[in-house]
């Protein structure tokens, strides 16, 4: 009878270490992905602005996790004016908001693919980006992005 119960602990401590390596992984490659994105060179050329400083909207998707820099930006984290995360906020006090904000709205991670979709507030512009990359060789790549204007 012990030795069943021995195994069954054994059994579930190696549940228990797989699970915490996936979400593990997973919180290194959101953060990797989210960094390839925000350093494309595509993504900040249509905007008035040049930002050194990226403003994401807090969601529940936005953790610890999240990079706090990029090669190319500093980041920071900023609460929701808004009430419903599901809903776009266009209200007329959103637009005289000057700072460049970027609210994440979809993050799917699955083996070596990502999709993620986001919008970019800019003064009176709302633009929104579907971005697909792959994990090749130990680093993310962006293999496909589209624009959709509000």
């Amino acid at each position: 009878m012990k030795n069943k119960a021995y195994l069954f602990l054994i059994f579930l401590c190696l549940i228990a270490c797989k699970s915490s390596i996936k979400s593990r992984t997973q919180a290194i490659d959101t953060k990797e992905v989210i960094s390839e994105i925000l350093d494309d060179n595509q993504l900040f050329n249509h905007l008035t602005a040049k930002p050194d400083t990226i403003f994401i909207i807090k969601t529940k998707l936005v953790n610890e996790n999240w990079p706090d820099r990029t090669k190319k930006f500093k980041i920071r984290y900023i609460d929701s004016d808004k009430k419903n995360e599901d809903i776009i906020n266009l209200s007329p006090s959103s637009f005289n908001n000057h700072r460049i904000r970027i609210d994440f709205g979809k993050i799917f991670l699955q083996n070596d693919t990502a999709k993620v979709s986001f919008g970019i507030y800019e003064f009176q512009k709302f633009t929104i980006y579907d971005y697909k990359l792959c994990h090749k060789l130990n680093h993310w790549s962006i293999y496909s992005r589209t624009k959709r204007t509000h």
